[in-house]
């Protein structure tokens, strides 16, 4: 596909975007019913190979269980905590609730973990993108950002 091709087939993506109500407020309008842009979103697919698919879902096991026993552990999350509660409120109102609930004791016998773990591939430094070469690498990992769940469902209509 030529360049011309693709900032068209771009520029119809993010109307179909908007349209189809894959929208956001701007961060610098948070507020304001009048602004609003497309949500993210990959113009084209991402090709992974089924073997560091297969090794991510794996992983993602390992990380779901060990956050599980991180969530689980008062004093571990408290020592690795207790800094930045002094400082961020946005982590002392988490931890406040976390608090109100361990105190008032749970309501539940089941809990639920949204979590999103992300990769990249690494070429190892080389330009050879063989199959082979490639090896997953972890960037970052997710225990609250969960707010584009409601969004993903527009993404078929603009893909």
């Amino acid at each position: 596909m030529d360049v011309m091709k693709i900032k068209e087939v771009a520029e119809r993506a993010k109307e179909m975007a908007l349209l189809s109500g894959l929208q956001m407020r701007p961060a610098e309008s948070p507020s304001s019913s009048d602004l609003i842009h497309h949500g993210p979103f990959t113009l084209f697919p991402s090709k992974i190979p089924s073997k560091l698919l297969s090794q991510a879902k794996e992983a993602q096991k390992d990380f779901n269980l060990m956050m599980h026993r991180v969530a689980h552990d008062h004093d571990f999350l408290y020592q690795s905590l207790k800094n930045v509660i002094k400082v961020d409120e946005f982590t002392k109102h988490l931890w406040d609730i976390y608090e109100a609930v361990k105190k008032e004791g749970p309501a539940q016998t089941k809990c639920l973990g949204l979590f999103r773990n992300d990769y990249m591939m690494d070429t190892g430094g080389t330009t050879n993108t063989n199959i082979d070469n490639l090896k997953l690498k972890q960037i970052e990992f997710n225990t609250i950002a969960s707010s584009f769940g409601g969004l993903v469902s527009q993404l078929r209509d603009v893909h």
